[in-house]
């Protein structure tokens, strides 16, 4: 059995030759903070998701890792030129477009775009990154697992449940659902792209077998889907996301600075001026609403009120 060092050395192997094989992976996302949601019902999600596996088959790139959010996307890809992202972008954007007239919605989708993406160069980044953008839809939807989030590959990720399904081959769809997907009079799909359930499938377009081998084995990747939310407060900083936290990790993350600052007082028996400070870092750092901060630090409404002005 291999060691951990042994486990190391092939994770950085296979990164190495990724590299060398595609050119380059990097971080493609748009802001959460910049759009309207336009991803308003299943049937919305579901084409967005169509929509990133079929732009990125005219683009060019190799989706590693990919989350569609109700009005923003992440999507960790292989690919050498940097423009292949805006390219990307462009067209996803143009098909979002379309799609929404012909339900009789003109939204401004000038939101939904990048200022550059972001270049993952070390192994210990793209297992942050991967992690990341499987994470996402997590914390958008209180009823989803990183492991059952259906919009986008994350899920598949040492999850041989979530791939079972096959569906069938795309290019085989009819014409007018082919078009329908497309928004091109004519469209040849990648072989191995399949359709089910309404949309080009993850486990079809998505070489999420690459991104898993990355990763030491299901316990190194489940481990960090499960890291410090410190970190992930960051890197939604840096992406322009709205981080979404639990009660439950909340309530770790106010165990912690009580005991930092406290010698382990219990968060509920805090001094006043205790709890006003981590009141304060759980809204800057964390978004915590009002009544999350009520519940962790067993704090009245109108004393939660008057510390952010309300």
């Amino acid at each position: 059995m291999a060691n951990y060092f042994d486990k190391e050395r092939i994770c950085q192997e296979r990164f190495d030759r990724a590299l060398s094989d595609y050119g380059g992976i990097w971080h493609i996302c748009t802001p959460g903070d910049f759009t309207y949601s336009f991803n308003l019902c299943e049937n919305d999600f579901r084409f967005s998701v169509s929509n990133i596996a079929i732009s990125a088959a005219e683009a060019g790139l190799v989706i590693i890792s990919d989350q569609m959010m109700s009005n923003h996307l992440h999507v960790v890809a292989a690919f050498s030129d940097r423009m292949t992202a805006f390219d990307f972008i462009d067209r996803f954007r143009y098909r979002e477009r379309r799609y929404l007239r012909l339900k009789g919605l003109h939204y401004n989708l000038e939101g939904l775009a990048i200022d550059d993406p972001i270049p993952i160069e070390s192994l210990l980044s793209v297992r942050n990154e991967i992690v990341y953008c499987n994470r996402n839809g997590f914390l958008v939807d209180p009823m989803s697992t990183p492991f059952s989030y259906p919009w986008g590959s994350g899920c598949l990720y040492f999850n041989s449940i979530a791939y079972l399904g096959h569906g069938i081959r795309a290019n085989d769809l009819p014409y007018r659902l082919k078009r329908l997907l497309s928004h091109r009079s004519s469209f040849v799909f990648p072989d191995r792209y399949a359709f089910g359930d309404g949309m080009i499938l993850p486990s079809s377009y998505a070489d999420y077998a690459l991104g898993q081998s990355f990763f030491r084995d299901a316990h190194h990747y489940f481990s960090m889907i499960s890291k410090d939310h410190e970190t992930f407060s960051r890197e939604a900083v840096r992406y322009g996301d709205r981080l979404v936290v639990t009660d439950e990790e909340l309530f770790s993350v106010v165990v912690m600075l009580a005991e930092k600052s406290n010698r382990g007082i219990p968060p509920s028996l805090l001094p006043v001026g205790a709890k006003v400070n981590i009141a304060r870092i759980l809204r800057k750092d964390y978004h915590a609403s009002s009544n999350q901060i009520r519940r962790l630090l067993k704090m009245e409404k109108n004393d939660v009120d008057r510390i952010f002005g309300l």
